[in-house]
């Protein structure tokens, strides 16, 4: 019964054009389509808010079985930047916030931003290191997992903007503390390697000879000589990929991207 109230009323905001203003105060997340337990959406919701309250900037989830039941747009994009609008999400005057919607039915998403505050924050490119990171998860149905991606990238990268280094491209991006510890592992295998290999070359006793009877065998004089031949060679090439830095903003004011999982 809640569930289909709350349906009704997004279809109102939807239609009508009301400012959602009032469901915006009450929560972050709007999982229309049903696809996490209330537990899940509290957790989610909970953190949305911290970060919101933190950096002036709004954290939003939002899930629809097919927004063609509230919208007549077809695109994703077009319909969270209408869903943005209509709702009047967003904190403080500029409105500064970032919304990730999915669209169950037709496996596809759309994640925008709008406000200074946001598109400082989520970049072009930070939005596809986000994406990157959700849409394994949403790919296997586990959409908390990919939720909980996706919130706690927001705070990171928030903070990061607070700092003065956005994620961009040229800057560095959150490192997982996994990472983190494999990269050390390495390092230190890589040291180790290195000093067994200088005390290696310390015991090889070989000399070069400088008097020609270390050749005399007892069948004669012997100058045979090996050699080692190259018969080809293998050169491996990387293609680094151009990425242009900044945040790219619509006439609408948005920023963003959209896509299938």
């Amino acid at each position: 019964m809640k569930k289909n109230l709350m349906s009704l009323l997004f279809a109102l905001v939807m239609v009508v054009g009301l400012s959602g203003s009032a469901l915006a105060v009450q929560t972050s997340v709007y999982d229309e389509a049903g696809v996490m337990s209330l537990y899940e959406v509290d957790i989610l919701d909970a953190a949305c808010q911290e970060i919101a309250q933190t950096y002036g900037c709004g954290v939003y989830i939002l899930t629809v079985d097919d927004y063609a039941y509230y919208s007549y747009e077809t695109d994703a994009y077009d319909f969270a930047t209408d869903v943005y609008t209509s709702w009047g999400l967003g904190e403080g005057p500029e409105q500064n916030g970032i919304l990730l919607m999915l669209n169950i039915y037709e496996r596809e998403y759309a994640l925008v931003a709008y406000g200074s505050t946001a598109h400082t924050a989520f970049t072009d490119y930070g939005k596809d290191v986000i994406s990157e990171n959700f849409l394994p998860s949403f790919a296997q149905d586990d959409w908390f997992g990919g939720f909980e991606s996706y919130v706690d990238d927001c705070e990171d990268f928030l903070d990061l903007a607070a700092q003065g280094t956005p994620v961009d491209v040229g800057q560095a991006e959150p490192v997982p503390l996994g990472v983190c510890i494999g990269g050390g592992v390495l390092t230190g295998l890589i040291v180790a390697a290195i000093v067994v290999l200088v005390k290696k070359k310390g015991m090889n006793t070989a000399v070069q000879q400088r008097q020609a009877d270390v050749y005399v065998t007892d069948s004669g004089l012997d100058l045979r000589v090996s050699h080692n031949q190259f018969i080809h060679t293998t050169v491996s090439v990387r293609e680094i990929e151009d990425h242009k830095g900044g945040t790219t903003i619509d006439a609408k004011g948005f920023s963003g991207k959209s896509g299938k999982f």
